[in-house]
């Protein structure tokens, strides 16, 4: 009965984010098992979680008004035809549609096609993921998913090939998991 009240005591200084001049990590709950952490943890996870999540979504949307651009030069330049094969799937596709017979039409769509990919292998590894993470830890794999968005960008930054740039694109996607980490950090910690 003692140890319950010196628990509920505690309990409530952490509440009102009096810590007796403990600069304390984490402790534990005697009476539930809970883990409860610190308010100086919590104050710079979250700011940890913050840049994070502000440096991923920036770097995911820098390329949304690059990307007609970024399709033009590839038309132009691209020398291992994987952009031309691609383009008439998407002219084929338009066709079907009823759109209209304009070459920035099928460049917006190639794009919208290119963003959805991304999106789409961000679906499909974000489960996996999240698995990682509950066996390995949230912090090696939210490491592992910024050293992954970074090498997509870099790729980026020095493809001259089609290729290359869907690759680095395709890295990105299954890469682009952080967000899902990020509320599960935020979950953990609250």
């Amino acid at each position: 009965m003692m140890e319950r009240s010196a628990v509920k005591k505690r309990e409530s200084e952490l509440r009102q984010g009096d810590d007796s001049g403990e600069d304390e990590q984490t402790q534990t709950d005697g009476s539930s098992g809970k883990v409860q952490f610190g308010a100086q943890f919590r104050k710079k996870s979250i700011r940890v979680v913050f840049f994070s999540l502000l440096i991923e979504l920036l770097g995911f949307t820098v390329i949304l008004p690059l990307l007609p651009s970024i399709l033009e030069y590839y038309g132009r330049h691209d020398k291992d035809g994987l952009y031309g094969k691609l383009m008439e799937n998407v002219d084929y596709f338009r066709s079907g549609i009823g759109g209209p017979q304009l070459e920035k039409f099928n460049i917006v769509l190639f794009g919208g096609l290119i963003g959805s990919l991304f999106s789409f292998l961000q679906f499909l590894s974000n489960p996996l993921i999240g698995a990682l993470s509950d066996i390995y830890g949230r912090k090696p794999m939210m490491l592992l998913c910024m050293v992954g968005m970074v090498a997509s960008y870099a790729l980026w930054a020095v493809s001259h090939s089609f290729l290359v740039f869907l690759i680095a694109r395709i890295i990105g996607g299954i890469s682009h998991g952080n967000v899902s980490l990020c509320a599960a950090i935020v979950v953990d910690i609250s």
